[in-house]
Parts: C-alpha cells; structure tokens; sequence
C-alpha cells in the first residue's frame, strides 16, 4: 500500500502548477484515510478544473487487483455510478468552487458559470489510471454509454507515477507552449516551421504529465554537466509519427507566418506608401540613370576615337 500512496502523491503532482495547472475540488486524503479509502472502493477518486479547457476532470486511480476492472459487467456498472450518482450529484460542487476561483464581474462569471455548467451536464471527462490498460471489452462498455452522455476517457497507467518523471536519469522539466509562444519561438527565434522539429511520440511518459496533445510543441529543460542548462525543442506526433498539414494551424502552403515587431505592428502587412510619389521618384531616377548612361557612353567613344587617331 506503500508503494501504491506513492504514485496517488505522484497523481496529484502530475496536475499541480508545476505540471498542467489543475486545480483540485476538496483536499487529498492522508495516508490512513488513503488505504481506508482504498480497502473499501478499491479506487481514489478527485475532482479537477482545468482552466485551459474550462473543463471538469475525474481522475480515478484503481487499485491493481479492482473488481471494477476484472469483468466487463463491473465496469460497466462503475460507468453507471460515475455517469449517474457521481457525476449528477457533483453539481453544485462545482457550482460553488466557480463562484469562488473565478474573479471576473458579476456577469461575466455569470455567463461563463452557466456555459461551463452547460457543457458539464451533456459530456464527462474522466482519467481512470490502473495497472494494465483497459481491455477491449472495458473500451466497448465506454462506446456503449455514449448514448447517455459524452464520454472523453483517458487511460493512464501506474508505472507512469512511479516517480516524479522530470527528475528522473537524463530526464529534464517538459513543458507545453502556448499558441503564441510556439509561434515566437518559430518565426523569430529558431526560424522554422513546426514540422521541421524533432519529433516526440504521444505515448511518451513525459508527456503524460504535462498533459500534451499531437501538434504542441514541448520545451525541455536540459540540465548538464557539460553545457549546465539547455532547452530543447520537440514537436508532439501521434504513435505512427506521421503528421499532416491541418494539425498544425501555422503551416500553410508557402509556411506563412505571422510577424510582429515589439509595438506589435503586423510585419508582413503593406506599408501604406502613396503610390504616385513612388511612381514620380521611379521615372526620375530612371531618367538621370539613362543620362548617366548616355554621358559614360559618349566619353568612351571619344575616347575610341582618340585612340584611332593616333594611328
């Protein structure tokens, strides 16, 4: 049970600020309520926000030998409880955990209440974290509870909290760009688009913790006893490496990227030039260019003609 209150601390880690940010509805259980807990409904479960995706997240860790996991029949009734009892009964939870995190004037968190508390009631979010991944049976069971609500289920396994994944040997700190980052990073910093990077597989544990998804883009804190600090840049694919052109918003047909200078003035947008006076200094220019022409012209062929005359 050691061992297994490690990785539930890991759990928590993996969302806190250092991660993704979460925020979590109620307190962590300690130790003896953790096993308590544990003996009696072979799973721990919290409640999260995220503020990203405006988003409420069930994160479950199941104990290795759970009854909910053995038969498909079982998990599907813990689906049921989940759906039903838990998620239904949750409600003003949220209601007031909204009231209090969110910090805009009466009426935007008003507005912003009821849109998130909209969405809530037609989808669900949860990560179930088990020992093996879920079977295929226990993925049809999720299919079929569709019709009731929107399932998004993410299965994460126990070996990925074992340890704090960043800290461990030649580990570094991942981190996920935002949008606007990731598009200083490749239009002003490093000059190039994001398919050029190097690759890094969605299944990678790092990425687990920082909650990546295929297309962002990972900074990783390299830290060296050669080069002390480093950062490194990865682009975030799905298990067949393969990428295409739509999963990357950046990336169009001749890479065009929007610039921006310090004022924040569109640096590949027309300056505004009256076309006329343009037009006026080109034809002037253009006649002294033809005089100078024609002078140069004249002196060499007298020139020439000198020449001649002396033979």
């Amino acid at each position: 049970m050691d061992i297994l209150y490690d990785k539930y601390k890991n759990v928590l880690l993996s969302m806190s600020p250092k991660y993704r940010n979460w925020s979590m509805l109620g307190a962590e259980y300690s130790k003896p309520d953790f096993e308590k807990q544990m003996k009696a409904e072979r799973y721990i479960m919290h409640l999260f926000y995220s503020p990203f995706d405006g988003k409420f997240i069930y994160v479950i860790l199941f104990h290795h030998a759970s009854p909910h996991l053995e038969k498909t029949d079982m998990f599907k009734r813990f689906l049921d409880i989940l759906i039903g009892k838990i998620h239904k009964n949750s409600n003003e939870k949220k209601r007031k955990f909204l009231e209090t995190y969110l910090t805009d004037d009466h009426d935007k968190k008003k507005n912003k209440m009821i849109k998130i508390l909209a969405n809530d009631k037609v989808s669900l979010d949860a990560i179930l974290i088990t020992k093996h991944e879920l079977t295929t049976y226990c993925l049809r069971g999720i299919k079929s509870k569709n019709d009731k609500i929107n399932l998004n289920i993410c299965n994460y396994l126990h070996k990925h909290f074992l340890i704090e994944i960043s800290k461990g040997p030649l580990c570094g700190l991942h981190e996920v760009l935002s949008k606007q980052e990731a598009n200083i990073l490749c239009s002003q910093q490093i000059m190039t688009c994001r398919s050029k990077l190097p690759y890094i597989i969605i299944t990678d544990p790092q990425l687990i913790w920082c909650n990546a998804k295929v297309g962002d883009i990972i900074k990783i804190n390299i830290n060296s006893e050669l080069t002390a600090k480093s950062l490194r840049y990865r682009i975030v694919v799905p298990i067949s490496g393969k990428i295409q052109n739509q999963q990357f918003e950046d990336e169009l047909d001749d890479e065009e990227i929007e610039e921006y200078d310090e004022n924040g003035v569109d640096m590949d947008a027309e300056p505004d030039v009256d076309i006329e006076a343009v037009d006026a200094i080109e034809t002037a220019t253009d006649t002294n260019t033809n005089k100078e022409n024609e002078e140069l012209v004249s002196e060499a062929e007298s020139e020439d003609e000198d020449e001649f005359d002396k033979y």
